[in-house]
């Protein structure tokens, strides 16, 4: 999980997504384009999450004083933005996601990927609950 950067009242203050890869890449920086000679700095290491993001669900809004938890499912494939790059510094924690077992398995918000973990069989479960 991860600091929202929306503000406002009723803006959840989290944005949860699911790793799916790690990357440690080499980067050079070549200079700016207007420079007619690009010399290239020495390359250093940077990691990188690759993530799939969850949408947070409006049906399942989690409180304190309604002694529930939140609920979030994967932003389907045909959406803008279901995944992404981050830098993992910007993770605060990891959170335990417990299926919403009644919503059951569902092959809709993902068709067959490699982001899938092989044991899932192309499927994830529908929603999730959130435990810190």
């Amino acid at each position: 999980m991860l600091l929202s950067c929306k503000d406002g009242e009723d803006v959840h203050p989290f944005w949860y997504m699911r790793v799916v890869k790690i990357f440690h890449v080499f980067i050079c920086h070549l200079g700016s384009a207007p420079q007619v000679e690009h010399t290239p700095t020495e390359p250093r290491c940077m990691d990188v999450l690759w993530v799939h993001w969850f949408g947070l669900d409006t049906d399942v809004q989690g409180k304190w004083l309604k002694k529930r938890l939140h609920g979030v499912s994967f932003i389907p494939w045909d959406e803008p933005g279901p995944f992404g790059f981050l830098d993992p510094a910007q993770v605060i924690r990891g959170v335990h996601l417990i299926p919403n077992f009644p919503q059951g398995w569902t092959d809709s918000r993902l068709p067959p990927s490699i982001v899938h973990p092989a044991k899932d069989r192309d499927k994830d479960w529908e929603s999730f609950y959130v435990n810190w």
